[in-house]
């Protein structure tokens, strides 16, 4: 993949997808929006509401958002290389969430997967194999 993208100056967006929480990711992953230049945040925030427009998920800047300790940055991710490296606009749209659709718990997107009780995933046909 690197390759590809390196060999291309003509890409400006990327989209990726993953299956977990149901929202629309996008960089920074570490770091909030005051920290990008004003023309890239303007292009993210028509971009967050098509897709929020598109897919019902909201659009979440990974850094403020998406962390499961506000204290711990998260190392690596595609996305936040894209973005700070080659200037592209890159989204990952997470598709469905897991525990939400299983009944487990609600809306808290981030709940680790350790913090789902043995007895909730015995319960739910859908965490039996996790």
């Amino acid at each position: 993949m690197v390759k590809a993208i390196t060999a291309r100056n003509n890409i400006c967006t990327i989209q990726s997808y993953h299956t977990y929480s149901a929202v629309v990711l996008r960089p920074p992953i570490n770091g909030t929006d005051n920290q990008m230049p004003q023309d890239d945040l303007a292009s993210f925030k028509a971009l967050d509401l098509r897709a929020e427009e598109t897919t019902g998920y909201p659009a979440v800047v990974i850094g403020v958002g998406f962390k499961y300790d506000p204290n711990i940055d998260i190392a690596g991710g595609s996305n936040d290389w894209m973005y700070s490296d080659r200037g592209i606009l890159a989204y990952c749209t997470e598709l469905w969430h897991l525990f939400k659709a299983s009944g487990v718990f609600g809306e808290d997107r981030m709940k680790p997967h350790s913090e789902v009780s043995k007895e909730a995933r015995r319960a739910s046909p859908r965490l039996a194999l996790f």
